[in-house]
């Protein structure tokens, strides 16, 4: 994670009391799993709720990136809220992106300008930034997606394929004497291709490739 936060006293401007900000929807539990199947990278800004002071950081867990903000937090200052957030391709790439936009004076500017200094770095860097609300909505999209392939699955006899080539597997695998992957890591890799499967990015027989590095 990289972030810096902007004292009030050093400020040339400050926005406007009376001017609060509507804080971003936080991904919920289904969407954040999600997220770290890709292990897509967020961009964000944490403000106070006037857009000042601000901090610009990198992460993949927006509600954790925001509790660990809070708990930093000047005592005598409003609680902060996620003010902004972008995603790209990986968190490499954000953090990359934070740390350029860091180098940026941020005692000098409130949330809209560490918006300025985010969407710069990332044209420097001739990287792509992905609007918050639209990652949110695909992942969604996608979780739901993924359940109902799952249940689909389950009423086609396919969940029942993968629990007895599993059983299989681990039988073989016991008598020849080597480790064999346990059944919640097993599911989690077929909820992983399922979901990349949704997501158009791969396609192929899914039991067999959650076994073939086995």
């Amino acid at each position: 994670m990289s972030m810096s936060i902007s004292q009030p006293a050093d400020a040339v401007s400050t926005p406007d009391a009376g001017d609060t900000l509507a804080p971003l929807e936080l991904p919920d539990a289904g969407v954040q799993r999600y997220l770290r199947r890709f292990n897509i990278g967020a961009v964000y800004i944490i403000a106070g709720p006037a857009g000042f002071p601000c901090i610009i950081g990198s992460g993949t867990d927006l509600a954790t990136e925001l509790a660990a903000a809070r708990k930093a937090w000047p005592k005598d200052l409003d609680p902060p809220v996620l003010a902004a957030a972008w995603w790209c391709f990986d968190l490499r790439t954000a953090q990359q992106i934070a740390t350029l936009a860091v180098a940026c004076d941020l005692r000098r500017i409130a949330k809209d300008g560490a918006s300025t200094a985010i969407v710069a770095a990332a044209g420097r860097l001739h990287f792509r930034l992905t609007d918050h609300a639209a990652v949110l909505a695909r992942a969604k999209a996608a979780g739901v997606d993924l359940e109902s392939k799952l249940t689909a699955a389950q009423d086609a006899g396919q969940l029942r394929e993968f629990n007895q080539e599993y059983q299989q597997r681990r039988l073989a695998a016991k008598i020849r004497g080597r480790r064999f992957i346990s059944y919640q890591e097993a599911r989690a890799r077929l909820r992983a291709l399922l979901a990349a499967a949704a997501a158009g990015k791969f396609t192929g027989n899914v039991i067999q490739r959650v076994f073939e590095e086995e």
